[in-house]
């Protein structure tokens, strides 16, 4: 009987042992469920993070498009200047005058020479061009060439330079 109280004792002991060994796997399965509940949160944040950024991505796709535009818009209006000025050339040289224009915000148009007198183009302009509203132009009105500028609210300068047209001798 000794035998079987022993027997029955380590058993007991071994039941025992075994239930705390339980409470602990049952500690560390709620422990693994904490950080698994983190780590989703975590997973949450990065793929919010992640759509920041692609909206980031968007709108810098948006801007270098501009930035192509304004190039393209640029190296067409460098070749059609080119082109001006080999038409010009065809006329001679600047007459002794040469005057260029000037106009800057603030100013009224520019008028410059009359339209028969010969041909004015655009030599220079800076300033903030921050959309379709802001320009410089030059134009025939009244039978005189004008310089003017669209500046909405923004600093911007335009040159002009006019080439007469030789006298025709009969």
């Amino acid at each position: 009987m000794f035998k079987a109280i022993v027997g029955l004792t380590a058993f007991a002991a071994t039941v025992a042992s075994a239930a705390i060994y339980m409470e602990g796997i049952k500690k560390n399965i709620e422990s693994i469920k904490d950080d698994i509940a983190t780590v989703n949160e975590g997973i949450g944040s990065i793929k919010d993070d992640i759509a920041t950024v692609n909206e980031g991505i968007g709108s810098i796709k948006d801007d270098v498009a501009t930035v192509d535009s304004i190039r393209s818009d640029t190296e067409d209006m460098k070749r059609v200047q080119n082109s001006v000025q080999q038409a010009l050339s065809s006329f001679g040289q600047p007459n002794s005058f040469g005057t260029r224009y000037k106009w800057e915000k603030g100013d009224v148009p520019v008028e410059m020479i009359a339209r028969n007198e010969g041909l004015c183009y655009i030599v220079f302009f800076e300033g903030s061009f921050e959309g379709d509203k802001e320009s410089v132009s030059i134009y025939v009105e009244n039978d005189a060439w004008f310089l003017k500028g669209n500046p909405e609210g923004n600093s911007i300068v335009a040159e002009a330079q006019c080439w007469r047209f030789p006298a025709i001798q009969q």
